[in-house]
């Protein structure tokens, strides 16, 4: 004769295994509306169909199951986007359905301590952060950084045609130098601004790398995140990381506030945000709250549940050969017609020609440098 303890563990596990099988099932019926994608393996998906490069695979999935395709990364609905429309009619124009962010574990919480605005997810505390980077990146500030631009630009010619086997580093370099000067309002010998810049530049390679769908575990296993440091080697390193890229940083705004004391500084991002701090109540916080405002929501008869992490592939985009038939060739002069003015910027592109800057609510202030 059974026990009652037994009986209350037979019924609990009907009871679990009930509930997986409903949870299966509904699951196969939301994914039967989403759009097409790869099959993949049970409960885990395609997650490990993603190659280091997973930009590359999506443009392989792209011309087999279309511009817009699905993916199962461990139970996390996923949808891909691979061409300027639909990245423009689902980002821009419903920008209320789409602005939030998934949680980012390593790159938001481990790697940046929730700071980083591109990684907040949609709410009050991002709106505070938006508008403070809008008033020290619009155009009559952009117009004010014109000198600090033509400086740059001589000083990455002249990098150029010492060591032009170093692109893409001294590309990088630049980039975070030209940023770090709008930001700190720190010329380019000061405090060993291109050494810092060059630490930016690493900064945010990890940043990018630890964004990639499929690199970290813990990302569609959160539990993980509970493993003790000594057996985590990833989270470790990237406390590690936190704590110096932290240093320099208050470094930096140690440095704008004696300039803001002396009276020598200029209008910078750092000068608004000491400025303004009780305005837009910057200080120290703990992780933001506000819930994602997703939705359910259908695009060319197809489901999109709440909750899904939408990708659009950059990368894939900006090498359409739809509209980029040479986009292997470096030929800046592709953008220009033939009597040398701006050609007809692409559809759906901000007039850009292109989807690096981002889209909707989550467009990139720092476009207007």
């Amino acid at each position: 004769m059974l026990s009652v303890q037994m009986l209350t563990s037979l019924a609990l596990l009907s009871a679990l295994l009930m509930k997986y099988a409903a949870s299966v099932v509904n699951n196969y019926r939301v994914r039967k509306q989403m759009p097409p994608g790869p099959p993949g393996l049970p409960l885990l998906g395609n997650i490990f169909q993603l190659t280091r490069s997973p930009w590359l695979r999506f443009v392989e999935w792209k011309d087999h199951y279309g511009s817009i395709f699905s993916l199962n990364l461990a139970g996390q609905p996923t949808v891909v986007i691979n061409d300027f429309t639909t990245a423009a009619d689902l980002l821009d124009r419903r920008s209320h359905i789409y602005s939030s962010r998934p949680r980012f574990i390593v790159a938001n919480e481990i790697l940046t301590g929730n700071m980083i605005l591109s990684f907040m997810e949609y709410g009050p505390l991002w709106r505070k952060m938006r508008r403070a980077a809008h008033e020290a990146f619009n155009i009559r500030s952009s117009q004010s950084n014109r000198r600090l631009q033509e400086k740059g630009s001589v000083v990455l010619a002249s990098s150029l045609l010492e060591d032009s086997s170093q692109w893409e580093e001294i590309l990088q370099r630049s980039t975070a130098s030209t940023v770090l000067c709008a930001i700190y309002d720190q010329a380019a010998t000061e405090m060993g601004l291109d050494a810092i810049g060059g630490r930016v530049g690493e900064m945010l390679k990890r940043l990018s790398n630890a964004c990639l769908p499929g690199r970290y575990l813990v990302e569609y296993f959160p539990m993980i995140l509970h493993l003790p440091d000594m057996l985590a080697k990833w989270k470790r390193e990237g406390k590690e990381f936190f704590k110096k890229d932290t240093i320099m940083f208050e470094g930096l705004m140690d440095s704008v506030r004696m300039k803001m004391n002396a009276g020598e500084t200029r209008a910078c991002l750092a000068t608004a945000l000491i400025e303004d701090e009780k305005n837009y109540d910057l200080g120290a916080q703990k992780k933001s709250l506000a819930s994602r405002n997703y939705c359910d929501d259908w695009y060319n008869g197809y489901l999109i549940p709440k909750g899904t992490l939408v990708i659009w592939n950059t990368w894939g985009m900006n090498r359409d050969p739809k509209y980029f038939p040479d986009y292997e060739e470096f030929r800046p002069e592709r953008y220009l017609d033939d009597a040398g003015q701006l050609s007809e910027p692409i559809p759906d592109t901000h007039a850009q020609g292109h989807f690096t800057y981002g889209s909707g609510k989550r467009y990139a202030e720092p476009l207007l440098m």
